[in-house]
């Protein structure tokens, strides 16, 4: 009785190690033989190497004029208009006439009934004054285009507008304005704020930035060399310190950092940094 009783021991025992064994084997290879080599930054999403290149080359596919909720419950929204989204385009259009203009227009509107959105609001109406004063326009071949895209992430709506214009022979200037709203809160979210709601230390962010404009700062000055002009980046410039950040948004666990030159300046160059 005792010889069946070690038997049966023996055959549990081993096959405990049988199973330990494979447990390993596929914790070993899974640690140091699989493909996936995701970086986790905080509370934002696991990415590759390869995504992140991914991300920012497909940036401008992102104007979809469109809101994306991730199911996200507006029931306790204080809107404007309850039968329209958060966010929805309250101009839209193409016009065109030889000579004097073509546009192709989404104008976004935050449908909330609070001061601070009201605010942002108005900002936005400067896009629509100025395609006023484009149709009053004669014979300066303007072309101007506007499009957005809208994105919650848990309270936080982000939104982003991006706009194209050309005069004539003038050289063509792109502009990104972003703006970050907590819907509970009813305020605006700052990036320091953003951070720190995502588990990402400012030291952190600060070293991401200097990485990427530096790169972009090498590369123009080789173009440089070669007789090629294209907007010149400086690492000491103030606008990519932390403190002076403005363009920045969250969408699908990434935090994308926008430096669109356009803003302020005739040009299509941008730098996007993405955490």
């Amino acid at each position: 009785m005792n010889n069946n009783k070690n038997i049966l021991l023996k055959v549990i025992v081993g096959i405990l190690i049988f199973i330990c064994i494979i447990i390993g084997t596929c914790f070993i290879y899974l640690n140091f033989f699989s493909n996936d080599n995701s970086i986790q930054i905080g509370k934002l999403k696991p990415k590759t190497e390869e995504q992140y290149s991914i991300l920012e080359n497909e940036f401008d596919r992102i104007f979809t004029n469109k809101l994306e909720t991730e199911n996200y419950d507006d029931s306790s929204i204080n809107k404007e208009d309850n039968t329209k989204e958060i966010v929805y385009s309250y101009i839209k259009g193409q016009k065109n006439s030889p000579n004097n203009y073509d546009f192709d227009i989404h104008i976004p509107y935050i449908n909330i009934k609070n001061e601070n959105a009201k605010r942002i609001n108005k900002e936005i109406e400067e896009y629509k004054n100025k395609c006023a004063e484009i149709l009053n326009s004669k014979n300066r071949k303007i072309i101007f285009n506007i499009d957005y895209c809208a994105y919650i992430d848990g309270d936080v709506l982000s939104l982003i507008i991006r706009s194209n214009l050309k005069e004539g022979v003038s050289a063509q200037k792109l502009s990104i304005k972003t703006y970050n709203y907590n819907l509970k809160t009813n305020q605006k979210v700052s990036f320091r704020e953003m951070l720190r709601d995502k588990d990402i230390s400012e030291n952190f962010a600060q070293e991401k930035i200097n990485k990427k404009i530096i790169e972009e700062q090498k590369r123009t000055e080789d173009l440089e060399a070669l007789d090629i002009n294209i907007y010149k980046r400086n690492i000491q410039n103030d606008i990519y310190k932390i403190q002076n950040v403005s363009e920045y948004f969250m969408h699908n666990g990434n935090l994308y950092i926008i430096f669109a030159y356009g803003n302020t300046e005739i040009t299509v160059e941008k730098d996007i940094v993405i955490l």
